[in-house]
């Protein structure tokens, strides 16, 4: 069985170029608020929405707090377009899910020196390299939480999560909704 996966990879290529024409100069600032992964003030710069769009596509990382700018719990191509439209003045609102609160608590024990352990509240987001190549879906059960959080795509060969619309595919892929895995249009 042959399998392309060359067109997944032209459009996401495509579409991060795309976003590289459009970026400005980041501001220098801190990082964190809503659809600013890169900068802080008052609205994203498109430098901020490549990113967005790198981690819809998996090649970079970024918590749901600041990349999932529409809260609908995922990271895809529609939240960079989202982030896009918003900063370059468009009458979009983004809204991203509120970051989980962090606590640090330093243990002293008599056998080893201090230590610091840091935990969550929330267990909404985790921290994943992707994309990750596979065979067949057991190669993706690590990443997620529960069986099934993600998928090997057959068509490019790749961990995904399990898209619901093709709001949840990158690019021009389209949601199967019989196998809730992205591919080319027939």
């Amino acid at each position: 069985m042959i399998r392309t996966t060359t067109n997944h990879r032209v459009v996401a290529a495509c579409a991060a170029t795309a976003f590289m024409v459009l970026a400005a100069t980041a501001a220098p600032a801190a990082q964190g608020d809503c659809g600013q992964p890169i900068t802080d003030g008052e609205d994203p710069t498109t430098t901020d929405c490549l990113l967005v769009l790198k981690a819809a596509v998996g090649s970079e990382e970024c918590p749901l707090c600041v990349c999932d700018v529409d809260s609908n719990t995922r990271i895809v191509a529609s939240d960079a377009l989202r982030c896009l439209k918003n900063a370059v003045g468009g009458d979009v609102e983004i809204n991203c899910p509120e970051c989980p609160q962090t606590t640090t608590t330093t243990v002293t024990t008599t056998t080893r020196p201090s230590t610091t352990t840091t935990s969550s509240s929330s267990t909404s987001s985790s921290s994943t390299t992707l994309p990750e190549a596979c065979l067949d879906d057991g190669d993706c059960e690590h990443l997620g939480a529960q069986p099934g959080d993600f998928l090997c795509n057959p068509n490019t060969d790749l961990c995904e999560r399990p898209c619901e619309t093709d709001d949840d595919c990158s690019g021009f892929l389209e949601c199967n909704t019989q196998t809730n895995l992205c591919e080319p249009p027939a």
